[in-house]
């Protein structure tokens, strides 16, 4: 059970879990549109979204001095230096437009990272801009770079870019009702802002409109429409249970794969 427990950690917090997230994302975008992305681009999504999550993640560890190099750390590093390596030797090979989208998104997370400016902030403390900013990178890496890869930008991928974009701001609430006694008040989070009941009351809002509009968009008995309302409802009922003294695992595990949950499902149906 103990080694059980820490491969769970190890799962976790060196970012594969939130990367198989992300891929499954892209698929489920390739699903709708039925258009196979190719093995190299998952890949490439894979590993970026590894490292770049990684990179956010432990920056500030790194800079302290005196930073223990634990076991952990140690195969955290590992694991992100060889999938930086694999995502490169990917990148090389795209189109260009495909290498410019994924610069773009290089650069938010820098600039959501490091400190730039007089002020020495950063995209992330910018009052309010967090979530946003995150929902963009996301929706950008799973809808934009398979539509760019594979040319078939049209109206249903916008409307899957708005799906997701709503989708992942409604999911970041969990872990921001997580965090909101140690945020910092810059972040200007929606529990910040509004308080838990109203957070959760504008995330089932959110979800609401989302999923009227997809009944009017498509068909009931889709498969596209169904695999997604169940996702949907099982992020509302992660959104209802959502609190500041929440599992350890709730939120980076259980909502961070509900978008794996939502992928197995449709590509169950799908078949």
């Amino acid at each position: 059970m103990k080694f059980l427990n820490l491969l769970l950690y190890f799962y976790v917090n060196t970012s594969i879990h939130v990367a198989l997230s992300v891929v499954a994302l892209a698929q489920i975008t390739s699903l709708a549109t039925e258009v196979e992305t190719p093995f190299q681009l998952k890949l490439f999504i894979f590993c970026s979204t590894l490292v770049a999550y990684n990179f956010i993640r432990y920056y500030e560890l790194f800079k302290n001095q005196s930073m223990v190099y634990t076991p952990f750390i140690h195969g955290m590093l590992g694991i992100s230096f060889c999938l930086l390596g694999v995502g490169l030797f990917c990148f090389v090979f795209f189109p260009f437009s495909v290498q410019i989208l994924s610069l773009a998104v290089g650069a938010l997370v820098l600039l959501y990272t490091l400190p730039f400016g007089k002020a020495n902030g950063n995209f992330r403390n910018y009052g309010g801009l967090k979530i946003y900013l995150v929902a963009l990178s996301w929706v950008l890496i799973t809808v934009g770079l398979p539509s760019l890869y594979l040319d078939f930008f049209s109206t249903f991928s916008l409307w899957m870019a708005l799906i997701q974009f709503v989708f992942i701001l409604v999911a970041i609430q969990p872990f921001d009702i997580r965090d909101l006694k140690l945020d910092l008040v810059s972040l200007n989070t929606w529990p910040q802002r509004f308080g838990i009941r109203k957070t959760k009351w504008l995330g089932t809002v959110l979800l609401f409109l989302l999923i009227i509009g997809m009944l009017c968009f498509s068909p009931f008995l889709s498969s596209f429409t169904q695999p997604s309302l169940l996702a949907f409802l099982l992020l509302f009922v992660f959104l209802l249970k959502s609190k500041p003294n929440q599992g350890r695992y709730f939120s980076s595990f259980w909502v961070e794969g509900i978008p794996l949950f939502w992928w197995v499902l449709y590509q169950g149906i799908f078949l």
